[in-house]
């Protein structure tokens, strides 16, 4: 007999259970910060939006896969929204003009290849520009931090654990990237391509562990830290 969507879903969580935990992990965090309501700026309420945005943008990945739906295009689409997010944040973050007119110019270019992949046949491998114009904003940021010396104490400071978490996770998934196109049209890859999308999830999970510990650190948390 043939399983039903809910069947195949469940099998999947059992048999790759990180997949499930990283699922979970965005939607438990976001209830966490929600309730605690510990940020304070703008773009800390950005990252609290991208977190619900990420787990509710998931749930039709499983459901397609439960009704094994071909899910590819969306799952990239998805990816670059969020990276166009994550943009965003940044563009906001940063205070250098210089540094906000790049970030801005990266956010049209790349909006614009967004529109371009629900016309033309999906690119796997332009999930990569979108990657690295992230680590590269992330640099940027760093870069500002440090050069103009306003933040006291690195790991009293939010966004360090939130770029932290965003670049690991960035730079953990680019070769699964670069070889997605591969293990995608691969028959004999298909193993290959398990071990890539749990190691994805992996990554995905410390992502969303370092942005917490971001949010945990912000100045109306329980525990007193001293301000940055």
């Amino acid at each position: 007999m043939e399983k039903t969507a809910a069947e195949r879903i469940i099998s999947i969580i059992v048999e790759y259970p990180i997949m499930g935990i990283a699922t979970l992990t965005p939607a438990i965090l976001f209830i966490i910060v929600t309730q605690k309501k510990s940020e304070t700026s703008f773009t800390l309420r950005m990252v609290r939006w991208f977190i619900l945005l990420y787990f509710l943008s998931d749930l039709p990945l499983w459901i397609t896969t439960g009704m094994n739906i071909h899910n590819a295009g969306y799952y990239y689409f998805r990816s670059y929204i969020l990276y166009l997010l994550i943009l965003g944040i940044y563009f906001f973050e940063i205070d250098n003009k210089n540094k906000k007119r790049i970030l801005l110019l990266l956010i049209i270019l790349l909006g614009i290849l967004s529109v371009a992949s629900l016309i033309v046949p999906v690119l796997y491998e332009i999930v990569i520009f979108y990657k690295l114009a992230v680590i590269a904003a992330i640099f940027m940021h760093f870069q500002t931090i440090l050069s103009e010396s306003k933040i006291k104490n690195l790991l009293h400071y939010p966004f360090f654990w939130v770029s932290s978490g965003i670049l690991f996770y960035s730079c953990g998934t680019i070769l699964i990237d670069l070889f997605g196109k591969y293990t995608l049209t691969n028959t004999n890859a298909i193993p290959l391509t398990k071990i890539f999308a749990q190691f994805s999830e992996f990554f995905g999970i410390l992502m969303f562990i370092m942005i917490g510990v971001g949010f945990y650190v912000t100045p109306k948390m329980m525990r007193k830290l001293p301000t940055y």
